[in-house]
């Protein structure tokens, strides 16, 4: 079932889009090459709403601005934020040089950002002309529906057959998809790294709990001798596990050092998470802190049950 439709020349996620100068009217021009740029899209009147896109401040395009030239924008918060910092630019006058005429044209609305390129990339200064103010030989219809996306495509091919016979219709995709090609090569980063860390996590851990275990145990005579001057079982333990747990703080603490000045490789593989995300750093390390724990306590527990006399003659 359609909820919205609405157009575009070019979709998020689909390709490049086109990006140009921009002059803010009252603003002395900029020297040459140091120009304030803008992208460029051309929707209509439902684009925001069909895309979920909000509207921050003023308001969308009326039909009458999409029908007839009105030298009308909207701009994104970065267009805003970046262009006209520390002003309201609601009501201000901006050229944008994208035609033979470029006429300065009035900001009527700001809409919120969302990425154009990819996920990887930065959020741009993005400017919405409605289409009659560039017009495109192409332009992308955009459907929300509720349900799978999937099966309005046949009833879409319909809806502009019946309206324009002639009127092709190509390259039919769902945003899901278009936003799992263009992720696919850090997909791919990322499972490769997946499987390269999950191959090295178990083997580090069981390392881990081998060298600890196996340097509890070769304390087994001191154990016994701590055993004959009158320790508890509960003391030796305790020993055991303190010493083992400062080694390893200190080795998690070297470890938490390198991953941070490593974070830089692993920051193309990463959307929406930051490369120093604290509950990743602190599950690994209270994990491995665990193993450590368990390695010297299972072996002190053993060393400490046994008789002190066969523990002094241990080897």
């Amino acid at each position: 079932m359609f909820v919205a439709i609405g157009s575009t020349n070019y979709l998020p996620f689909a390709g490049p889009h086109s990006g140009t100068l921009v002059e803010i009217e009252g603003k002395p021009k900029a020297p040459a090459g140091q120009g304030l740029t803008t992208g460029i899209c051309v929707t209509d009147a439902n684009y925001f709403q069909t895309m979920q896109i909000p509207l921050k401040r003023g308001r969308f395009f009326t039909a009458q601005e999409v029908s007839t030239e009105r030298h009308v924008v909207i701009v994104n918060e970065t267009f805003a934020r970046k262009n006209l910092p520390g002003e309201d630019p609601l009501g201000k006058r901006v050229t944008i040089y994208m035609k033979d005429d470029n006429q300065p044209t009035e900001i009527i609305g700001v809409v919120g950002d969302n990425k154009h390129m990819g996920l990887d990339t930065e959020i741009e200064p993005m400017a919405y002309w409605p289409e009659v103010e560039l017009t495109y030989s192409s332009m992308t219809m955009v459907i929300r529906t509720t349900g799978d996306a999937t099966t309005v495509a046949s009833p879409a091919r319909e809806v502009v057959r019946a309206l324009d016979g002639e009127q092709p219709v190509a390259n039919v995709a769902t945003m899901e998809t278009l936003l799992a090609k263009s992720v696919a090569r850090s997909r791919f980063k990322h499972h490769a790294a997946d499987c390269f860390c999950s191959g090295r996590a178990d083997p580090s851990a069981v390392g881990i709990y081998g060298v600890m275990s196996y340097s509890v145990a070769q304390r087994t005579h001191e154990i016994g001798i701590r055993m004959a001057l009158g320790a508890q079982h509960r003391d030796v333990i305790t020993l055991m596990v303190r010493q083992g747990a400062f080694l390893g703080l200190i080795g998690t603490a070297a470890g938490l050092a390198a991953s941070f000045g490593l974070t830089r490789l692993l920051a193309t593989l990463l959307f929406g998470v930051s490369t120093t995300d604290a509950a990743t750093f602190g599950v690994v390390a209270a994990t491995l802190l665990l193993v450590v724990l368990i390695a010297c306590y299972i072996p002190a527990r053993r060393a400490a049950r046994v008789d002190p006399l066969v523990a002094l003659r241990y080897e």
